[in-house]
């Protein structure tokens, strides 16, 4: 999946569906993650945000606040 590849200005997700996060979900996509939950994420979520998301690397972490 390419997550360093934007369309209208910052955006990543829902720019096409070849090797994007894409769905046909009108303003998001559905996310599955691994505990088994899936949360809604609108596509003009920041980039950097959707990464940190979806991946264990840069060990961020995410809650409410």
């Amino acid at each position: 999946m390419a997550i360093n590849d934007f369309c209208k200005g910052t955006q990543i997700i829902n720019c096409d569906n070849v090797s994007k996060p894409y769905s046909f979900h009108l303003g998001g996509i559905n996310a599955a993650f691994a505990d088994a939950s899936v949360r809604f994420h609108r596509e003009d979520l920041p980039p950097q945000l959707f990464v940190s998301l979806l991946t264990m690397a840069g060990g961020e972490i995410i809650g409410k606040d």
